[in-house]
């Protein structure tokens, strides 16, 4: 009944095929073994181990077998990974925060008076429902420059939404008062008006100025080089502080809020200690480490490229998005602000500078990216991050409104959230609940893909 049965190869490696053929004459049923399926010649299968096939045939007379022995060799594995046992760095329960212009935050939030906005707070809590601890939100310094042109105060309105978020949801708020007007009058008004109002325990902290190591580039030219950072800071710092604590007894200081990257390490020779050295971390907290709450440093994906800025499409999926998380640049922090005992965040971040790139970031790569990049920060060391996005005309933005009055009362509608989001969101559900980084060995063969 089996004239012939063959294979195409009798020695194979994991995963290849093997095609078997054959011709049968007067038999009314025909198996394969390994095919479940009445089979037809001819019959390709992948086998994973080595094995006989064997091929029947019968009818009413009786039954003929014929069998190939297929051997087959280990694939060489083209990936692998294993993780070992040892915890690592503890990923902080309020590792994940926001951050806002200090005129937005009752435009999205609402004002109890004027109406609340009910989806914000159902997105923060869907960022802290793993265990997180209540979040951390910036709101940023007014910087308006010349002093004449410093006019903003916090009202007792823009305050009352701030107090009712701390109320629905536990959030916690540092603020920041204006540096670049170069008028410490003008801040400690701002602080005491932020201090005064707000619930005794929502401010866990105060920011004198906004990226001030910026202050000498030519678009804000607030200071001239060399700027002797430490002394303007001092001319500031006890008043500030005083407003601060007649209040919030339990607040301190937050900063120094620069915003280069390579600031932290002295890299940025303009901006100088007392000794007229480009300024670092070090030389800040041996200052002024006692009256801090934490350490603030800004960080954007876009700061620490060398070379070319012309990004493509798909630019935050590629290394050089990850270079700012080194000890050369953000990472430098970690060291120096633990050696005084204080907590080191990248009190502001989010994908390129200046309110992103349309394309990239709000666009799918920035929710894988949002992950990697807090990852990377996490496991450097850093304590926490803050979000930030501010209008629609943002690219970066998490998530914006629309409002509209409806019987005296501001009605709010999403206007979008972008995938961004969903990065932070997963980050979140991956790593708290006291999370810690295990070790990871991995192996990838690129040749073989």
């Amino acid at each position: 009944m089996i004239s012939s049965f063959t294979a195409s190869a009798n020695s194979i490696t994991a995963g290849e095929p093997v095609t078997f053929t054959w011709s049968v004459s007067g038999a009314t049923c025909i198996g394969l073994s390994g095919v479940t399926a009445a089979p037809a010649s001819p019959v390709t299968v992948f086998p994973s181990v080595s094995g006989s096939y064997t091929l029947t045939a019968s009818n009413a007379n009786g039954t003929v077998n014929k069998s190939i022995d297929i051997t087959v060799a280990p694939a060489t594995p083209i990936a692998s990974a294993s993780i070992g046992s040892a915890a690592g760095q503890l990923v902080a329960s309020d590792f994940t925060g926001l951050g806002i212009g200090r005129g937005s935050f009752s435009r999205i939030f609402g004002e109890p008076a004027t109406g609340t906005n009910t989806v914000p707070r159902q997105i923060i809590k869907n960022i802290t429902q793993y265990g997180a601890s209540p979040i951390s939100y910036k709101i940023t310094a007014s910087d308006e420059y010349p002093a004449s042109a410093a006019t903003f105060v916090p009202t007792s309105a823009r305050v009352s939404a701030m107090n009712q978020l701390y109320a629905d949801t536990g959030a916690t708020f540092f603020v920041g008062v204006n540096l670049a007007a170069d008028v410490p009058s003008i801040a400690v008004t701002q602080a005491q008006a932020y201090a005064s109002l707000a619930t005794p325990g929502s401010l866990s902290g105060m920011e004198i100025g906004n990226e001030p190591d910026n202050y000498i580039l030519s678009d804000e030219n607030y200071r001239t080089v060399p700027y002797y950072f430490l002394t303007d800071y001092a001319n500031f710092e006890p008043d500030v502080l005083s407003a601060l604590q007649m209040y919030q007894p339990a607040a301190k200081l937050v900063g120094p809020a620069w915003g280069n990257p390579k600031t932290v390490v002295g890299g940025v020779s303009g901006v100088v200690n007392d000794s007229g050295n480009p300024i670092t971390l070090s030389d800040f907290l041996t200052a002024e480490s006692s009256n801090l709450a934490f350490v603030s440093q800004h960080g954007y994906a876009n700061q620490c490229i060398g070379g070319t800025k012309n990004y493509t499409g798909d630019f935050l999926l590629t290394p050089s998005a990850q270079d700012c998380v080194s000890t050369s640049y953000l990472l430098g922090g970690v060291a120096p602000t633990h050696a005084k005992g204080l907590r080191y965040r990248i009190g502001e971040t989010n994908s390129m500078i200046r309110g992103g790139v349309s394309g990239i970031s709000n666009t799918f790569q920035a929710a894988l990216w949002a992950m990697d990049w807090s990852a990377g920060l996490a496991e450097g060391g850093v304590d926490g991050v803050n979000w930030y996005g501010d209008s629609q005309e943002q690219y970066y933005t998490m998530f914006t409104f629309n409002t509209n009055v409806m019987g005296g009362e501001n009605v709010y509608t999403l206007d979008y959230v972008t995938p961004q989001y969903y990065g932070v969101l997963m980050f979140q559900q991956a790593t708290q609940n006291s999370a810690r980084f295990l070790p990871l060995t991995s192996y990838f063969d690129k040749l073989a893909v």
